[in-house]
Order: C-alpha cells, then sequence, then structure tokens
C-alpha cells in the first residue's frame, strides 16, 4: 500500500496542504495522508462534526500529535486539557450559527425516522463512540429490536429505519435485523435520499441509538430528537458530565430502550411539541 500511494502521489505535483477529518474512514485515507507529511505536505485535520469529544476515549488526542492545526468545534475544555498551540476554533457553534429560514418553517410527515448506526463485524476505531461495533455490534443490534418491539403497533406503522448509506458499502450486521423491522410492521429507508438533513427537514420525529452526528444536524434544524444511548456501555468524559446528564434528566437521552418506547407509547405524546 506505501509503494503504491507513494508512487500515485507524484501527480500531484503542487501538493502544499492536505485536509482531513480527524477520524479516518478507511486506510487508503490514512496511507495517502502519510505519505503526503513523508514529502512535506502540511497537514491540517479537521474535526469531524459528530460529538466525539464527549466520550471518554477520543482520537483527537493522537491526531494533535501529526498534525500541523487541528480545526475544532470550538470546545473550551478541549483546549484547555490538550495544551496543544496548534488549534483552531472554527464552527458553525463556536461562530454563532443562525438557523435557516428554510430548516424552520420545512413541511413536517407524520413519520418517526429510526437512525442508525452501521453495526461492523470488525471495529474500526478504539474509542468508546463505536460500542455498536465487532464485539458489541450483535447487542447493539439486540436493542434495536427489543426498542420497536416495546413500540406499540400504531407508532410503529410511522417509523422508517434508516442506517448510513456507507453500510451498503461494507461488512456490517444488518440483513436479519431488516428483516424483522419488517416483520414488525417498520419500513425500510431505501437510503434514495443519502443527505440525512434532507431527511431531518421532514421528519417529525428523530431518534437515534448512538451519539452521532445527525444528533447535531438535528437540533440545527428544528427537529424534535431523543437518542438512545445507555451508559453501561458508553463511557463519557468526566469534563462534559454535566451537560450529559442535563440531557438525560430532561428526557432527550435514554438509557434503557424500554423508557424510550414509553415516551413513544404515551397517547399525550406530540412531537411537534417536544
Amino acid at each position: 500500500a506505501y509503494q503504491y500511494y507513494n508512487s500515485s502521489i507524484k501527480k500531484f505535483t503542487r501538493l502544499n496542504e492536505v485536509f482531513s477529518e480527524s477520524w479516518f474512514s478507511d486506510s487508503q485515507i490514512s496511507f495517502f495522508n502519510s505519505v503526503a507529511r513523508k514529502r512535506g505536505s502540511e497537514f491540517n485535520i479537521i474535526e469531524h462534526n459528530g460529538p466525539t469529544i464527549y466520550f471518554e476515549e477520543t482520537t483527537l488526542k493522537y491526531s494533535l500529535r501529526i498534525c500541523d492545526n487541528l480545526f475544532t468545534q470550538g470546545w473550551s475544555p478541549l483546549v484547555r486539557s490538550l495544551g496543544y498551540n496548534n488549534i483552531v476554533q472554527s464552527s458553525s457553534f463556536h461562530m454563532g450559527f443562525k438557523q435557516s429560514a428554510n430548516n424552520i418553517a420545512c413541511v413536517r410527515d407524520d413519520n418517526i425516522t429510526f437512525f442508525t448506526a452501521p453495526a461492523y463485524k470488525r471495529r474500526a476505531l478504539c474509542s468508546d463512540m463505536y460500542f455498536f461495533q465487532g464485539e458489541g455490534s450483535s447487542k447493539f443490534i439486540e436493542k434495536q429490536i427489543d426498542f420497536i418491539s416495546s413500540v406499540k403497533a400504531s407508532v410503529r406503522r410511522k417509523i422508517i429505519y434508516r442506517t448510513a448509506p456507507i453500510s451498503t458499502e461494507k461488512n456490517f450486521l444488518i440483513d436479519s435485523c431488516v428483516n424483522e423491522m419488517r416483520d414488525l410492521g417498520v419500513k425500510i429507508d431505501d437510503l434514495s435520499i443519502r443527505n440525512g438533513v434532507d431527511v431531518l427537514k421532514k421528519t417529525s420525529l428523530a431518534i437515534y441509538d448512538y451519539v452521532s452526528t445527525g444528533i447535531f444536524e438535528a437540533y440545527l434544524s428544528d427537529t424534535p430528537t431523543i437518542v438512545i444511548a445507555d451508559r453501561g456501555t458508553i463511557r463519557f468524559s468526566e469534563q462534559y458530565k454535566s451537560i450529559i446528564d442535563e440531557l438525560y434528566e430532561a428526557n432527550l437521552f435514554f438509557d434503557s430502550v424500554i423508557d424510550a418506547s414509553n415516551l413513544l407509547n404515551n397517547e399525550h405524546f406530540t412531537p411537534s411539541e417536544w
């Protein structure tokens, strides 16, 4: 692989800077960045737009050792704790993002979208945010089925099961889960709409069963959202404990799939007022 990319990179005769997200989604990007770095290119890392720093184990501290600049979402505890001088605070949140009028005024249908992570058989990175990969993938899917099974039939018929489009390109444990979801009366998203933000603008309620980029996107698009994130499985950073605890106390985050399903089963629950 090194020889291939070391040869291929020669066609980029003026490659002075490389930009990459702080998580490497596949080895090709990693090899390309490494070869470019060895050839003298400046390496700039853009923090992934997901809430990765909330976790006890994060890859950012490793990325900082090899990059020239890290463009971060601007979390002050991160900047203080890591103490590097190559951190640049740059993001929609840090710079005072304002919702656009078309996001706020969008017309929503009656569907509920269940956004799930692709449960890969192999673990990609050693971070607590990837609890749904490797050994944890089967249990992760079992919890999805437990959640849907606990929701009453009239609500189930409104649910659309959607996993990340990348799941169609890699080896993951979803086929058996999809069949069970269909048997339970849940619709399966055909992923014809690739951009999750476009889905969020139409759905009445977004449900996530992992702490993902989509949660931020849902908040920014003013979409009612709940998150199932079992703290028995996920270790959150002590630096953000006060924020995390508030989300659970407000019934925006749930440890239990039963508690989350009880909210949906409540006849007085109205997503538009959530």
